[in-house]
């Protein structure tokens, strides 16, 4: 049973939220810091708050937020999205069987695209849940979003239950708004082993970054014309769309806003998701609903081939041939839990 439209809300002296129904969204995040300040860094699609006429896509676009949970993490792309040879041989080759192929479908999977139930509310916390199509082998996804009673953060558990053992692509997407003049907001990843940009041709149409070029600093991504691009200071100039992947990071991504002096950190455990997307959302997008006005910044831990799909991750792939998992296991004698989170603190 689901709560269509439902909202449910937690708010304490430290920070406020809202978890939907729809996709399972958090939204309308507020920290509230001990000097008095109000701060909004999340995301909410612009769509979403200006009443803006949108076409029901009947995935995540129709409610798009500031986090979400992706079972399975992307959508199937087509080979000939890419001319990368590597990249195309892992999207041809097709070793995935009948009930596994049921996971595919929707962008971002069924836990993005459908309505949630609740399973717990308290005074600082909401646990939530989704039960999957009995042709899954995922059984449902509860996630429990907690407000921690002595600092401004918000940390994250997702937990797995499988009815038959079950193995893909897993993240989650939380979104940062992209707001100010250019640079205002610095990105630092800890440290990672490779850096490599996304190999779709879709995406090259919008972006500057060289698809499938590899990468050691985030400072000097490989441009397909010109010098190399620098995604630590955002937003960017002009419009584009940039989407990298950081693999064998340690599990820290930092954001430094040096208009509002505090920093936000998001942590987890790389040992289950070793790796992470960025994905920069700079004005590049055209088409509806985008419309050249969508500014944010997605910070994604995840064990997946980019947002490429199920065939791409299960498949050897450039990332997965490096020695970097680009999918989960779960069974049903044991349950997959991911927690991670995301904290503010004021700078020097």
């Amino acid at each position: 049973m689901t709560d269509v439209g439902a909202v449910w809300s937690v708010k304490t002296s430290n920070v406020a939220f809202d978890i939907y129904a729809e996709g399972g969204m958090l939204r309308n995040v507020r920290f509230f810091l001990p000097d008095g300040r109000l701060l909004t860094p999340f995301y909410d699609a612009p769509w979403l708050q200006d009443g803006s006429a949108v076409a029901k896509t009947h995935s995540v676009l129709d409610h798009l937020g500031s986090e979400f949970v992706c079972l399975p993490f992307g959508g199937d792309y087509p080979a000939e999205s890419t001319r990368v040879p590597a990249w195309r041989k892992a999207l041809e080759k097709n070793q995935l069987g009948a009930n596994d192929r049921q996971m595919s479908g929707d962008v971002h999977g069924h836990s993005a695209a459908s309505h949630w139930h609740l399973v717990a509310l308290t005074n600082n916390s909401v646990s939530i849940g989704i039960d999957y199509p009995e042709t899954s082998p995922i059984a449902k996804v509860v996630r429990t979003v907690v407000a921690p009673g002595d600092e401004a953060a918000l940390a994250f558990e997702v937990r797995i239950i499988a009815r038959r053992p079950f193995k893909g692509p897993f993240g989650v997407h939380p979104n940062f708004a992209l707001a100010g003049a250019p640079g205002t907001l610095k990105v630092r990843p800890g440290p990672f082993s490779m850096g490599m940009v996304h190999p779709s041709l879709d995406i090259a149409a919008i972006t500057c970054g060289a698809p499938g070029a590899q990468f050691s600093s985030i400072q000097s991504v490989p441009a397909r014309e010109g010098p190399p691009i620098d995604l630590s200071r955002l937003p960017l100039p002009g419009k584009t769309e940039e989407i990298v992947m950081l693999c064998g990071i340690d599990g820290a991504i930092a954001l430094d806003n040096h208009v509002e002096k505090v920093s936000y950190t998001v942590s987890w455990d790389a040992a289950l998701l070793p790796c992470a997307m960025l994905w920069v959302s700079n004005g590049g997008r055209s088409d509806s609903p985008w419309n050249g006005r969508n500014m944010c910044l997605g910070v994604e831990p995840i064990a997946s081939a980019f947002d490429l799909g199920e065939t791409a991750s299960q498949n050897p792939n450039p990332i997965s041939e490096s020695g970097f998992s680009t999918d989960i296991e779960v069974t049903p004698e044991r349950d997959f839990v991911f927690a991670y989170k995301v904290s503010v603190d004021a700078m020097g």
